[in-house]
C-alpha cells in the first residue's frame, strides 16, 4: 500500500539465535519473505484504520535526538518524544491541510530535515501535492476557467470542493481531470519553547502540474548534502493521455500533443522525474525553477522511495 497506516519497528535480538518473531499485531500481520534468525518485527503504532486521510506517509527521527516526526496524508506533521510514546501522545507541529489535496494517490508525500540540521539549520523540506496556489499560473487557465467553478475572473488559490470535480461530466472526461500541483515547502523548526512548532518559510519548488487523481507518489531525501526528490507523472491511468487541450489546466498551449503521459520523458517538465536540489540552493530566498535543478532520471510513472 502506498500510504501505510502502521509504523513497523524492526530490531535485532542478541545472544542465542532465535527464529524471527512478530509482536503487537492484532490483525494484518506481515508475512516475512524468509525466516532470518534474531529478527523481531514489532508494531508500535496503529493509526485510524477507517480514515485514509489520517494515514502516515513518512517517518523520521530528528537528527541527534530520540524524537520522531510523522507526516500524514491529509497534511499534518506530528512530533513524538520517542518511538515508545503512545500513538495519541504527540504535538502537532503544523497543519498544512489548506494547502494539501489528499485525493487518491495525492497528499503530504514526504519530508526531510535540512542536511545541516545538527549544525544549526533547523529546517525541514516537505513534498506534497495540492490545489493550485494561483490558478492564473496554470498554463491553460484561460481555456479551462470557462468550464471550471472558479471562472475567468478568479485570482488566487482554488480548492476543489468535495466531489465537485467528479460532477463536471463531459467537461473533464467524466470527472477525471482535477488539476493538482506538486510543491516543496521549506519549514523553520523551533524546538526551543514549551510548544515545538514548524512555520512555513517559502515554497521552494513549484513542481509538476498534473490532472489525475493517480500517479501522485513521490519522495524526498538527502544524498551527500544535496536533496533528491521524485514526482509522479500526474497523468491518467485508464484513458489515453497525451494531454487534453480543451479541458486540462496543466496542458501547455503550443507545447505539442506529446504531453500527459509523455511529459515524464520531456526535460521541460517536472513530471515523472528524479531531480536534485544542489546543497548551495537549499537556503534560496526565491522559488527555484527546473533550470536551477539537475534532472537525475526521467520517464518515471510513480517514483516512490
Amino acid at each position: 500500500k502506498r500510504f501505510n497506516m502502521r509504523v513497523i519497528f524492526l530490531s535485532l535480538l542478541t545472544g542465542v539465535a532465535r527464529a524471527a518473531e512478530l509482536r503487537g499485531f492484532e490483525f494484518n500481520a506481515p508475512v516475512l519473505p524468509s525466516d532470518p534468525e534474531n529478527l523481531v518485527v514489532e508494531q508500535v503504532w496503529q493509526f485510524d484504520n477507517l480514515n485514509l486521510a489520517e494515514a502516515m506517509t513518512h517517518i523520521e527521527w530528528i537528527p541527534g535526538t530520540d524524537q520522531v516526526v510523522t507526516g500524514h496524508k491529509h497534511g499534518t506533521l506530528r512530533l513524538y518524544s520517542s518511538i515508545d510514546s503512545d500513538v495519541d501522545d504527540y504535538t502537532e507541529l503544523i497543519d498544512m491541510r489548506p494547502d494539501v489535496d489528499s485525493e487518491g494517490d495525492h497528499g503530504l508525500l514526504s519530508f526531510h530535515f535540512h542536511p545541516m540540521f545538527e549544525d544549526g539549520m533547523q529546517k525541514a523540506f516537505v513534498l506534497y501535492t495540492g490545489n493550485p496556489k494561483n490558478v492564473e499560473l496554470l498554463p491553460n487557465n484561460e481555456v479551462v476557467a470557462l468550464i471550471r467553478e472558479w471562472g475567468p475572473d478568479f485570482v488566487g488559490m482554488y480548492e476543489w470542493p468535495l466531489d465537485l470535480c467528479s460532477q463536471l461530466g463531459d467537461l473533464n472526461e467524466n470527472g477525471k481531470i482535477c488539476e493538482k500541483v506538486y510543491y516543496i515547502d521549506r519549514l523553520a523548526f523551533d524546538l526551543s519553547g514549551d510548544l515545538p512548532t514548524m512555520v512555513k518559510e517559502l515554497t521552494l519548488v513549484n513542481g509538476a502540474c498534473g490532472s489525475s487523481s493517480t500517479h501522485g507518489p513521490g519522495t524526498i531525501l538527502e544524498v551527500n548534502g544535496d536533496l533528491l526528490f521524485s514526482m509522479g507523472d500526474g497523468s491518467q491511468y485508464d484513458i489515453f493521455d497525451a494531454g487534453f487541450e480543451l479541458n486540462d489546466g496543466c496542458y501547455v498551449p503550443g507545447g505539442g500533443m506529446d504531453q500527459g503521459n509523455f511529459r515524464a520523458q520531456r526535460d521541460e517538465f517536472f513530471n515523472g522525474k528524479l531531480i536534485k536540489i544542489p546543497a548551495a540552493l537549499l537556503d534560496s530566498e526565491v522559488v527555484l525553477s527546473l533550470q536551477d535543478l539537475v534532472i537525475v532520471n526521467k520517464g518515471l510513472r510513480q517514483p516512490y522511495r
